[in-house]
């Protein structure tokens, strides 16, 4: 028996349909990033956020700089790849809890952010030249991760819809939410892992050259 989801015409007419009809949703999500963002080019040095969230990332991130400077580019994009799509899954599981594709999103954000601050303040580097060095691997990734974490929200937001939908109409008569978000997820699934095998292999090969670009040599990220 053929699978229609195989079907490569199939498939790409389907995820265009989810596309079209989810946009609104992804773009409301996104504000989070930026949120994010704000809140990361905000704190003092000082922050309990800083010390508590951002410093062990950076700190594991740290951890691994001898063995990623030393990988072949395979291992370099499959550990990029690997930690992006386990975050991915992760904001998609964690999504029946609501929060936690929310508190993802805008801790993410607030990376960028500090990172941002860290860049303008010791490197000189221009906001415009910084987000320059991130465009060629974020214009995937960034969409990738904020269409995983809406799916998360979605899938947690799914109880609480029904509960109000006994509530306005006939108990008998509920919309098959779980059945259309699991209908939908391989499609995402699908987009979201070449979305970020796109931004793995742009992150390793491209961004490195722009920011050594902009970036002054005595000046180090870690």
């Amino acid at each position: 028996m053929k699978l229609r989801f195989l079907k490569v015409n199939d498939f790409k007419k389907e995820l265009l349909r989810m596309l079209k009809r989810d946009w609104r949703f992804f773009l409301w999500t996104s504000w989070l990033i930026i949120l994010g963002i704000g809140i990361g080019f905000n704190l003092p040095a000082d922050s309990p956020f800083i010390k508590s969230v951002i410093q062990p990332a950076f700190q594991k991130l740290i951890a691994l700089r001898n063995w990623y400077l030393h990988a072949p580019l395979i291992g370099k994009i499959a550990l990029i790849w690997g930690n992006n799509l386990f975050a991915s899954v992760s904001s998609v599981i964690l999504g029946i809890l609501i929060f936690p594709p929310v508190l993802i999103l805008i801790e993410n954000g607030a990376v960028i952010g500090i990172m941002q601050k860290l860049l303008v303040a010791k490197a000189h580097i221009a906001p415009f030249w910084f987000y320059l060095s991130l465009a060629p691997h974020g214009i995937f990734e960034l969409p990738a991760f904020i269409m995983a974490s809406a799916l998360g929200i979605r899938f947690g937001l799914i109880p609480w819809r029904l509960m109000v939908h006994d509530v306005r109409k006939d108990i008998n008569l509920k919309p098959p939410l779980f059945r259309d978000f699991f209908h939908d997820l391989p499609y995402y699934a699908v987009l979201i892992l070449l979305m970020l095998l796109a931004a793995a292999l742009l992150e390793v090969m491209v961004s490195p050259i722009l920011l050594k670009m902009l970036v002054p040599k005595e000046f180090n990220l870690l």
